[in-house]
Formats: C-alpha cells, sequence, structure tokens
C-alpha cells in the first residue's frame, strides 16, 4: 500500500492552503503546488504546518513536474469557470490524472459550456480519468435531499445562505448600494447572473423523481433591521436602509413541487452568523439551520474528503450525484494499492 499523490493548483490561495492542511492530517502524499507567486516557497509554511518539503513551482512547468511525478489528482483552486480552467483540465485529463476544480461555475459545465466538456468528457473517458466539480454544493445538494426523505410529501425546499460581508474587505463595497433608502430601490439593477444553483436545484429534482417545468432566477433587497456599524470598513448602514442583496433561484416542477436557492450578501448585526439553512415544506415540514457555516475551509474539507472517490470513479465528467454520499474521509481512505 502507498499514500495517495495529490498536486495542487494556486497552492498559496486560501483554500488550498485549508487542503494542504487536511491532506496532511489524512497522512496524504503532497508533490507538488503550482503558482503564479509565492515561487519556491514549501508548500507546508503557506499553509502554517511546517515544512512538506514540496515548494511551489510555476505553472509553465506543471506538465512536466505531473509527467513526472504522476499524482493520483489534482485539485484546482485558482479560477471559477470551466473556459478559465480549461488548459489545466485538459493537461491533467490527456495525462490520465484525475482532475477536481473548486470553481462554483465549474459544477456542471455540460450546462455552462457544453462544447468544452464534451472535449473534457471524451479525453477522460479515453484516458480513465475523472473530473468533478466539487466544494460546498456537495452540501447543497446532499443535505437537503437526505432530509425530504422525512417527508410524506414534499411541496417546496428552500436552500438558504447568509454570507457575511463584515469580515471582508473595502472591494465587497464596490458597485453596491449599501445604505441607499428603500424609496430609492427601484432604480437598482436587476442584473442576473448565471447561477451555480441551477444545477444543483435540477440535480435535485432529478432525484425526487419531479419533471421540471420552469427556472428563473432573481434579484431582492432587504433593510437592515438596526442601524450597523463595521467601522473596519468605515461603514454606516442606517435602519431600514438596504443591507441584503438577495440572489434567488427558483425551479417549478409539473408536480407542483418548487426547489428554491436564496444567497444572502449582507452585512450582519451583532450576533449574526454566516449559515446555511434548509426548510423543507410539505407533511410534515422539516427546518435545520447550520450557524457559523465557515464556506472557505467547508468547500476545501469537502473537497479533500471526496477524493478517494473520484479515484475510483470511471473516467470523463462526473457529477456528484453519480458518487456516493460525501462523507468524512480517514486517512485510510488515502492509501491506495501499488
Amino acid at each position: 500500500m502507498r499514500r495517495t499523490k495529490i498536486a495542487i493548483f494556486g497552492s498559496a490561495g486560501v483554500v488550498a492552503s485549508v487542503c494542504i492542511r487536511g491532506l496532511a492530517e489524512r497522512n496524504a502524499d503532497i508533490v507538488a503546488g503550482f503558482e503564479l507567486r509565492e515561487i519556491g516557497k514549501d508548500l507546508g509554511l503557506t499553509a502554517g504546518i511546517g515544512r512538506l518539503g514540496v515548494a511551489a513551482s510555476e505553472e509553465k512547468d506543471a506538465e512536466a513536474i505531473l509527467k513526472e511525478r504522476r499524482p493520483d489528482l489534482v485539485l484546482d483552486c485558482t479560477l471559477n469557470t470551466v473556459p478559465e480552467i480549461f488548459p489545466h483540465a485538459k493537461m491533467c485529463l490527456e495525462n490520465g490524472i484525475n482532475y477536481m476544480p473548486v470553481g462554483v461555475f465549474c459544477y456542471d459545465p455540460f450546462k455552462t459550456d457544453p462544447e468544452l466538456a464534451k472535449q473534457l468528457d471524451e479525453i477522460g473517458k479515453r484516458t480513465g480519468a475523472t473530473y468533478l466539480g466539487s466544494g460546498s454544493a456537495e452540501v447543497w445538494q446532499s443535505l437537503p435531499m437526505v432530509l425530504s426523505a422525512l417527508g410524506n410529501k414534499v411541496s417546496r425546499v428552500t436552500l438558504d445562505f447568509n454570507a457575511l460581508l463584515n469580515d471582508f474587505g473595502a472591494e465587497c463595497l464596490e458597485g453596491c448600494a449599501f445604505g441607499l433608502p428603500r424609496d430609492q430601490w427601484d432604480t437598482l439593477p436587476q442584473d442576473v447572473f448565471p447561477s451555480p444553483f441551477y444545477s444543483v436545484l435540477r440535480m435535485m429534482a432529478e432525484k425526487f423523481g419531479l419533471t421540471v417545468e420552469n427556472y428563473r432566477q432573481e434579484n431582492d433587497y432587504a433593510a437592515a433591521p438596526q442601524d450597523i456599524d463595521v467601522e473596519r470598513l468605515n461603514v454606516h448602514i442606517p435602519k431600514g436602509t438596504l443591507c441584503d442583496y438577495i440572489s434567488r433561484d427558483i425551479l417549478t416542477t409539473k408536480d407542483g413541487a418548487e426547489l428554491w436557492a436564496q444567497s444572502h450578501y449582507k452585512f450582519g448585526v451583532p450576533g449574526e452568523t454566516n449559515s446555511f439553512t434548509v426548510t423543507v415544506e410539505g407533511e410534515p415540514n422539516f427546518r435545520m439551520e447550520i450557524e457559523n457555516f465557515h464556506g472557505d475551509s467547508s468547500t476545501s474539507i469537502i473537497m479533500v474528503n471526496r477524493i478517494p472517490d473520484v479515484i475510483r470513479a470511471p473516467g470523463g465528467i462526473r457529477f456528484v450525484s453519480d458518487l456516493p454520499v460525501i462523507t468524512y474521509k480517514s486517512a485510510d481512505a488515502f492509501r491506495m494499492e501499488d
């Protein structure tokens, strides 16, 4: 038996650092990291766990290093869309290396970028290498499906995310109208962007045996319930003014059931936390809230825990619905046959 070998694109970033710590905890063998900065720095020092004996290499050298060190899987913690990660994905799959991107718009490449997805799928099936878009979307889909099994009838499932901006930098204020009086909200643009939740809701509908009728995206806004001051950002949001941008995805079905996903990008009041809530309405009703939901660390560790399943999956593009339900994986799951 040997240790699972892993390489990482974007090895100096926050998500990659959490992945490196999780992999080290599971005694995986981190064989390479690729970066555009901090070249030559030990990956363990970047992640804050001490030296691992592997330094960050330049991305231009990635293919030669991957061919030499032959990782079982590459984690890509760099970019968010399929066109952006396509060169990395194609390189890995052509060399028979399993590949997992973290970008939320990489979850269902057949929906977002069908021509590129077809190329990657064909390469993976030919070489036996697997592509899986992973991250928090695994929980977005899996948890509500498990809860729905408690119901005799399901009329609506809602996924609700609180993403608090209080601890972010000043960039979160750019182009935003926080503090705008309510009577001016109708002047705000109703921009709707491609959403990763479409794939999540569609796959949920398939698992439930529902027939999709319609899908739409919309924006909404909410007012501050009290005065909110974020001294570090020099932000003051008076009570009753805009403090919450809501991105909403709604999928309706011919069976009458609805699937909703709502993301709140907001400034929270004292005591409020990042959270993820699942509500199942029907017969009977259920509600589960996860407070202190740590998006960056959760996304990273979900990817780490998914690695053994991806390595054992058939080649080509796979979805989380094709694999076993995500679970914690111990170090023993990262032991590979010689």
